[in-house]
């Protein structure tokens, strides 16, 4: 089934040199489920890739990105209805709790500067491994 999911992003945009400006933008995606539960499910999954690929914003030193809306084919889906009628109040992936609500019942995660930080380290260091692999 086809689903719509609108992400409400705050972050940090570099024309170079270093220097970041605050930058807020709407994206929407369409995505494609079984059913309203995977639907959230990769929307949540999104919703944390995309914290970390968009630089920290220079206010506040945080990516954020709100799940903002959930559209299933009859309709939009509110979410934390549809999470509490499961018998959840949030979403936790792997044991580890990624999101909060704000205000408007929406969805929100947060990558901090220093986790980008510690994410490319990793990267960095995972592509030096397989690059010495590949050598020998």
């Amino acid at each position: 089934m086809a689903y719509k999911v609108v992400y409400d992003i705050n972050c940090g945009l570099s024309h170079g040199f270093g220097l970041k400006e605050p930058h807020h933008y709407v994206k929407e995606e369409e995505i494609s489920a079984e059913d309203d539960r995977s639907a959230l499910h990769r929307a949540a999954i999104n919703a944390i890739k995309h914290s970390r690929d968009h630089l920290s914003s220079p206010v506040d030193d945080f990516t954020t990105v709100i799940l903002a809306d959930l559209y299933g084919p009859e309709g939009k889906i509110n979410i934390r209805k549809f999470l509490n009628e499961m018998g959840y109040d949030g979403i936790g992936i792997n044991g580890q709790k990624y999101f909060e609500w704000n205000e408007q019942n929406q969805l929100v995660t947060k990558c901090h500067m220093l986790e980008h930080l510690l994410l490319l380290g990793a990267e960095s260091k995972s592509k030096d491994e397989i690059q010495q692999t590949e050598d020998t």
